[in-house]
């Protein structure tokens, strides 16, 4: 059943039920605090809206007032779950005032990736993807403006260049980007597994520099 095509294709559900459960978030607002009605939902939610980004646009605040050096011992990002390595991204000039813009725009980017890498579904895959982009696991990542949607992003885009781009260039920025977000936090590193898929010689060439590096 699964496996059966719709006539339209699903993701339009999908973004359907996104859209219908913001709107009922933004209609209870008028007769509660919507982070109390989101608690209601199943997502602690806190008063203030996404405090892990806040937190880290803080920390390049901080960074840039006290001209910070040492990626090995900032003290600008001892009060985050990040590394100290994140100082490298303070050159973007993001504030901490940004934060709501921003955090609006990380979760439509996330939802953006999420529905293109899903690509076409039926209704019933449709129901099940609703699902679990409404789930309060998810809803709490978004909520929080965790830094890790724009990771998952960004290793979104570089896959997808990975998969359908011949161009050798293009697929080496793509490894370059993964390499990056590996370096900013450890997890995105093992994308780098699909340099496995590539030609002997490319993967020998790759690999011995990740590996260097």
């Amino acid at each position: 059943m699964l496996k059966q095509q719709s006539k339209i294709d699903g993701r339009f559900l999908v973004v359907a039920a996104l859209l219908g459960y913001f709107g009922l978030l933004y209609l209870a607002n008028f007769f509660v605090p919507y982070h109390k009605f989101w608690w209601r939902l199943g997502v602690p939610a806190a008063e203030n809206p996404f405090i892990d980004l806040a937190a880290v646009l803080g920390a390049f605040d901080c960074d840039r007032l006290t001209g910070e050096v040492s990626l090995a011992n900032n003290s600008c990002f001892t009060q985050i779950a990040y590394p100290s390595s994140w100082s490298l991204l303070t050159w973007l000039g993001l504030e901490q005032r940004n934060t709501i813009f921003l955090g609006v725009f990380f979760a439509l980017i996330f939802y953006v990736i999420t529905l293109i890498i899903i690509g076409r579904l039926n209704y019933q895959e449709a129901v099940v993807y609703a699902l679990i982009l409404c789930s309060p696991p998810v809803m709490l990542l978004v909520e929080r403006g965790n830094v890790d949607i724009v990771i998952y992003s960004w290793l979104g885009v570089a896959l997808m260049i990975i998969k359908n781009s011949r161009a050798l260039i293009f697929r080496l920025c793509a490894y370059l980007l993964i390499f990056f977000w590996g370096v900013i936090k450890l997890f995105p590193i093992f994308g780098l597994s699909v340099i496995f898929k590539e030609k002997r010689n490319l993967f020998l060439f790759l690999a011995a520099i990740f590996t260097t590096v």
